[in-house]
């Protein structure tokens, strides 16, 4: 799969050094995300469908609670569970170039950290670093007055650093300590290819919605679920802004987000829910900065379980 994503990425990269080279000059600014009088805000959780160019960042931290890991015995059999929790931070940056007014391509790096909390997290979860790329661009399909549809693809690819020392010492067990394979430090990569819709309408001009459906293939961290599986996300959010009628500059966006694979995760998780809240300045057309809330529960890999997960994330965004 790694060479099918690289000739991927080449592949966009040529078509954007292209179409750039040959697209007429059009306005594609600020403006681009508006309907019927109402200026979408923006959320780190769930992309929005509009062509316009903007960079952004967000930096968020959070915890995990409820995980739990088998304890097994020389022969394998597992007499005891170990519960934990574990911390983690997370960084993002992104930049978007509409190149005309129905394509815009963009990319983005990522990075990310989770520490367990407590003795049983450490040993069983250790530490973790994952570091990652994407790239993907935004096709407008459709735009009235109202509504704004857009067909998206997308590149990823991340590389995680594992520190467990559970695993380690399993490994010494089973293989001795001078084996080749017994390493404190394990790395792997996983690789993600997406594509699907985007919708954002507004039937007043304080209030928006967006959603979108995406589906798609990833070669996950993890070497027991097979070399590929489907990838399937859905989602939705409501805006409210109170400075379409008020003379308070403040907007209100909450929404949802499902995905049957976490990216960044999918060495402890699998299927995720995730609800979130962000509140944001929206006095300037151009710049929008706000603070993010979610909530999130994962299904935990192996088992029925469950994952508790809160985060709270600063995002800034500029539009140009």
């Amino acid at each position: 799969m790694h060479r099918v994503t690289t000739a991927i990425a080449i592949l966009m990269l040529s078509l954007g050094i292209h179409v750039a080279a040959t697209a007429q000059t059009t306005r594609v600014g600020p403006e681009r995300r508006v309907l019927n009088g109402h200026r979408f805000l923006p959320s780190s959780d769930l992309p929005d469908a509009f062509v316009n160019t903007f960079m952004r960042s967000a930096v968020g931290a959070g915890s995990a609670i409820n995980l739990r890991a088998p304890v097994e015995d020389l022969a394998g059999n597992v007499v005891d569970t170990l519960d934990g929790s574990i911390a983690f931070l997370a960084l993002d940056y992104e930049y978007q170039q509409a190149v005309n007014r129905w394509l815009a391509l963009r990319a983005n790096v990522t990075g990310g950290a989770r520490l367990g909390t407590d003795q049983q997290a450490l040993l069983f979860q250790g530490v973790t670093g994952v570091v990652g790329a994407g790239l993907g661009t935004t096709i407008r399909i459709l735009e009235s007055n109202k509504v704004y549809v857009a067909a998206v693809a997308d590149l990823a690819t991340n590389k995680g650093y594992f520190v467990t020392p559970l695993d380690w010492l399993r490994d010494v067990i089973d293989n001795g300590l001078g084996n080749d394979s017994s390493s404190l430090v394990a790395d792997a990569s996983n690789s993600v290819v997406s594509g699907g819709a985007r919708l954002a309408y507004s039937p007043h001009r304080a209030v928006g919605f967006t959603a979108l459906a995406e589906f798609g293939v990833t070669e996950p961290f993890r070497e027991d679920v097979g070399k590929t599986r489907g990838l399937a996300r859905f989602g939705g959010t409501i805006g409210y802004d109170f400075g379409a009628t008020t003379p308070l500059p403040i907007g209100l966006l909450g929404g949802f987000r499902w995905e049957n694979f976490s990216s960044n995760g999918d060495d402890i998780a699998d299927r995720t829910w995730r609800t979130f809240l962000g509140v944001s300045y929206t006095g300037r057309d151009d710049f929008n900065v706000g603070v993010e809330m979610s909530f999130a529960r994962l299904t935990q890999r192996g088992s029925s379980e469950s994952i508790d997960s809160g985060q709270v994330r600063v995002a800034l965004r500029y539009y140009f």
